[in-house]
């Protein structure tokens, strides 16, 4: 997938929370869909001071697929973190078809040489295509700099066979937060899985939303971007700590806590009796329109780019 104009308005738009500083590394080689100038102009919409790229910097594509294409004329996410601050940008990629800077196999683990070696590592669209995916995660963990940034961003729902797996923003949130990292923030980005350069609704999560039950129209593509900081105080890199899923853990049930009664009005009690008659026959845009509303409770929408 690479980075698309929406991912570029959210690292431009968090930018100040999360700098792209030091040492970058991308996994596999990112695609940028769009030309320089969009992407800078965009970045000055966003009030990001650009650093000045050396001279004789290479912005060009590095997809081969791209060449002689219409995409040919995109730039570059070596081009794209430079603007934004970093000193230097890496690729890793297991194959060396894209000429990644190092190849790895992200599967398996990271020699240690590479232990918190970078500064900010950045994905969009490669992790679920990897299939030990906890072994990428304890990957990306060690390889980050104590106070360091990961930026990471995937498909959730609505793109069947596109890898492996699509990914729910919990899987991110509960896996870093019990590995060291905190500062954390999670976008929904609601789209088309047909046409990825459509325009996709962005919507920020309010805790609630990283963990509980999401529902959107099934019609669209969805995609998970997530923000994270490794703890300044997490430099031993202990061993991989197994997150539960925090839905369970924040439920009474799981902790064996007693269930506090609740005393329901009699409207909520028709209401309540009314959804469990009509569950088999109801027709289902009734559902769906109740468990949006649930939804957008805890997401703030910030546009649609």
């Amino acid at each position: 997938m690479g980075l698309l104009r929406r991912h570029l308005y959210l690292l431009a738009a968090e930018h100040k929370k999360y700098p792209m500083t030091g040492d970058v590394l991308t996994l596999g080689q990112q695609s940028v869909h769009a030309p320089l100038n969009e992407v800078m102009s965009l970045f000055k919409q966003q009030d990001v001071f650009l650093k000045e790229l050396p001279a004789g910097f290479d912005t060009k594509n590095k997809i081969p697929d791209w060449k002689g294409t219409k995409y040919g004329h995109y730039t570059n996410c070596q081009a794209v973190a430079m603007l934004l601050g970093a000193q230097k940008v890496y690729a890793a990629d297991v194959s060396t078809y894209e000429n990644p800077d190092i190849v790895m196999d992200f599967s398996l683990p990271v020699d240690k040489k590479y232990y918190n070696a970078f500064d900010v590592i950045l994905d969009v669209g490669t992790l679920e295509h990897i299939f030990d995916i906890s072994t990428a995660l304890e990957n990306i963990r060690l390889m980050t700099k104590p106070g360091g940034i990961i930026i990471l961003g995937t498909w959730t729902s609505g793109a069947i066979n596109h890898g492996f797996y699509q990914i729910c923003p919990t899987l991110f949130y509960d896996y870093f937060t019990k590995n060291s990292f905190d500062d954390i923030n999670c976008f929904m980005l609601v789209g088309s899985a047909l046409n990825y350069e459509k325009k996709a609704a962005i919507y920020q999560c309010k805790k609630p939303a990283m963990i509980q039950d999401l529902t959107f129209n099934s019609k669209t593509g969805i995609e998970t971007m997530f923000f994270a900081r490794k703890k300044v105080s997490s430099t031993e890199n202990p061993k991989m700590q197994s997150p539960i899923q925090s839905y369970y853990l924040a439920s009474p049930y799981w902790n064996r806590s007693p269930i506090p009664s609740k005393t329901k009005s009699p409207v909520k009690e028709i209401i309540a009796w009314l959804v469990f008659i009509t569950r088999k026959w109801r027709p289902e845009f009734i559902d769906m329109i109740w468990k949006a509303i649930k939804t957008k409770k805890n997401l703030i929408y910030r546009g649609r780019y």
